[in-house]
């Protein structure tokens, strides 16, 4: 895609703008002086600058040009096209709200806190989008292999309780990652050397190879859920078992308390249940096609919208900022996975800064709950629980930036109601005694009807969006 050059002056003029107004801000509100450094100003204009030239380099990275190169060759500009794209957009986000960030805690904005900030995000946007693309490509390069489909013909169990195997330590330690956790590449290496690991994933590899075998996305809920909870257990309680075990007949350790082997066993139930549930015949051409579009070059935008529609999922070019009915934005066009992948990234720190004040509200009612005093609630109304809701919030606006290709690629569309699909916690304790005490015709009214409220009332929506963002994404 070809911008106009005023056009992208415009914005980095703007955006630049923004990062001197909260920095002047920030110096006021601490010394009552000005920022008058101009190495400090030439580090708000640089991520300024590199954010609006970062969809040229995503288009380039999923345009028709790489799309007719070899594989490899696509593969490696696809990451690397991804890599410089998202580290522009993190090292603006990371350093516009560490701004504000340090500045609660007294900093004033001088080089270091400015650099150190863009430096930040720059690194884990480039270390996450490279990753998360660069496994999507190396799976999409190994599926598309003959000699690999030969094999999962002939040996599919095999096949997958070795990729089971070598894939769940990198998994673990994608799904442990945080904004603030250690170092990406350490925490994989341990989990690496971790025999342990292998053994969950060469459980969940042949377990998914029954499943495939027995067909079981095309099986009843019931069975589903309770295949998924005993292969749930095996994989977490089984191996922590069989770990200890292993370790006490070698004399480097002895068998567990059995709670230990109880709250494995729990926790593997659950999440074996509701990934056998979630992957069912519908939900798994949803994600395979997500998937198809992450992998994608040189598609023609109405092409890729059309795809998007097919799903039911965010269509990657537009969006709206409040509460998915108001603050339309749009943006530039989609032709391939990495121009998606920023563009999602983009939506989802806009979207998620709205709902962060919530989940920084909820955090001190859990925490509350949790020490079992009121103390965490009552410091919201002092001055440090301000500063405490503030850096909350702006945390979990940061997560909308990995976050937002997760959600966007399994979010689950249901065109039934059920007691379980509504949003928001309230919303569901009440459709919960309904379905209980409705048939399923008036469920399925009252269910279409509190739909239709959310249509016509802003009000309504506003309280059933603070409902669903506030307590029940929150507090999951």
């Amino acid at each position: 895609m070809i911008l106009n050059p005023s056009f992208l002056i415009g914005w980095a003029l703007a955006l630049f703008l923004v990062n001197e107004v909260v920095a002047q801000f920030i110096a006021w509100l601490n010394r009552r002086s000005a920022v008058r450094s101009w190495a400090v100003h030439g580090w708000l204009a640089l991520p300024a600058i590199a954010v609006v030239l970062a969809p040229l380099v995503a288009d380039f990275g999923s345009g028709a040009l790489v799309a007719a190169q070899p594989v490899l060759v696509r593969a490696v500009v696809a990451v690397v096209c991804t890599m410089v794209s998202q580290a522009a957009l993190w090292a603006e986000v990371f350093m516009l709200t560490g701004l504000i960030l340090d500045g609660l805690r007294g900093g004033m904005p001088d080089r270091n806190m400015v650099v150190g900030n863009s430096k930040s995000g720059m690194l884990k946007g480039a270390v996450y989008s490279g990753i998360f693309m660069g496994l999507l490509q190396l799976i999409g390069i190994l599926v598309s292999l003959q000699f690999v489909q030969e094999a999962y013909q002939r040996v599919p169990y095999a096949l997958l309780a070795v990729a089971g195997a070598l894939s769940f330590p990198l998994l673990k330690t994608i799904i442990e990652s945080f904004d603030g956790s250690n170092s990406f590449i350490k925490r994989a290496a341990l989990a690496y050397r971790k025999p342990e690991l292998y053994a969950r994933g060469l459980v969940v590899g042949l377990v998914v190879a029954t499943a495939l075998g027995m067909g079981l996305p095309t099986r009843d809920t019931g069975l589903r859920l309770g295949f998924g909870a005993v292969a749930g257990l095996l994989v977490y309680a089984g191996v922590s078992l069989i770990r200890d075990l292993v370790l006490g007949l070698r004399r480097r350790g002895e068998i567990k308390s059995g709670r230990l082997y109880f709250v494995d066993a729990c926790m593997g139930a659950f999440i074996g249940a509701a990934l056998a549930f979630y992957f069912d015949a519908n939900q798994i051409p949803i994600v395979l096609t997500k998937f198809h579009l992450y992998t994608s070059f040189g598609m023609s935008p109405d092409a890729l919208i059309t795809a998007c529609d097919s799903v039911r999922t965010t269509r990657p070019d537009e969006f709206r900022l409040l509460l998915n009915n108001w603050g339309y934005i749009k943006l530039t066009s989609v032709c391939g996975g990495t121009k998606m992948l920023l563009n999602e990234a983009i939506i989802g720190v806009s979207v998620w800064g709205i709902a962060a004040w919530l989940f920084a509200i909820n955090r001190a009612f859990m925490q509350a709950g949790f020490d079992r005093s009121w103390k965490p609630v009552k410091r919201i109304s002092s001055a440090a629980g301000m500063v405490d809701l503030a850096e909350g919030t702006i945390r979990v606006m940061r997560w909308g930036l990995w976050m937002s290709p997760v959600i966007f690629s399994f979010l689950r569309p249901m065109g039934t109601p059920t007691w379980y699909n509504q949003d928001g916690a309230i919303r569901t304790l009440f459709a919960t005694v309904n379905s209980i005490f409705m048939s399923d015709q008036a469920f399925n009214v009252w269910s279409l009807g509190v739909f239709g409220w959310i249509l016509v009332y802003g009000g309504f929506r506003i309280l059933i969006f603070i409902d669903h963002m506030g307590l029940r994404v929150a507090t999951l």
